[in-house]
């Protein structure tokens, strides 16, 4: 602890700030097969909260992983492995982050009635949808979440789907996470230290190219704290070799790596 003239407790220094210990906070997205999960894999440790449950990518790797249908049920598990003496893992994957907010709007409007809309479809049915409060409770549950996960000891990696929006006035078509809520998609940076567009392309030689955008344009969302690290990060490996895109990351900021 610093000595200080505040006269408040917990008031430190940045001149004490290395990337020696730095913890990755990250929300990557992308569309469906641009290597999410394998992504995912080459995070140090990871346990992954599968709310996607297509985990097939990971057949080999020796990854403890579980199924969730009900986001109260992952909250209840996070609790109680954050009340370990020794948490069991130093990577938490959410798969999909976007999954996951859906997991939860349905317990919500589950839990509030939600409002009754009558259609007719060969016959009168009622069904039930969310109300503009379900979506601000679940907006207003998912930013706390996102908050805390920054606050804990590990590295958290938060997968996501991808949305393009169309600008009927300009033409312009948009991408960012796919998100409950109009604007949360589009100030997810506020709550993330990285969020990071995942890209799948094709090489010269017809096989597959992986990279990750860490700096946003004015038609996506990316965004990195980090300074050491590069526009364009190339994660690309063969078919059959692991992903190291969580080494490569580090190289840049051990510095082994330049821009």
């Amino acid at each position: 602890m610093e000595n200080n003239n505040f006269g408040i407790n917990g008031v430190q220094n940045t001149k004490n700030l290395t990337l020696d210990n730095v913890l990755l906070h990250v929300l990557a997205y992308g569309s469906l097969g641009n290597g999410h999960t394998d992504l995912g894999s080459s995070f140090p440790e990871p346990f992954l909260a599968s709310f996607d449950t297509r985990v097939a990518t990971l057949i080999g790797t020796k990854i403890p992983y579980k199924y969730y249908m009900n986001f109260y049920d992952f909250q209840k598990d996070l609790v109680t492995m954050l009340e370990q003496p020794i948490i069991p893992f130093k990577t938490l994957i959410i798969d999909s982050y976007s999954t996951m907010q859906k997991s939860l709007l349905n317990s919500v409007t589950a839990l509030t009635g939600g409002a009754q809309v009558k259609a007719t479809i060969g016959k009168e049915i009622t069904y039930t949808t969310p109300t503009m409060q379900d979506y601000g409770l679940v907006i207003s549950i998912i930013i706390d979440l996102m908050m805390k996960l920054q606050q804990c000891p590990f590295h958290t990696l938060l997968l996501a789907h991808e949305e393009t929006i169309k600008n009927d006035m300009t033409g312009m078509i948009y991408t960012r996470p796919l998100s409950v809520g109009k604007d949360l998609g589009s100030n997810l940076g506020s709550y993330c230290d990285e969020v990071w567009h995942l890209k799948m392309g094709v090489g010269l030689d017809g096989n597959a190219t992986y990279n990750i955008r860490t700096v946003g344009t004015s038609t996506e969302i990316a965004k990195t704290s980090l300074k050491c690290l590069p526009t364009i990060i190339d994660i690309t490996h063969k078919k059959n070799e692991p992903n190291k895109g969580f080494d490569i990351v580090m190289e840049y900021v051990k510095g082994v790596r330049k821009e």
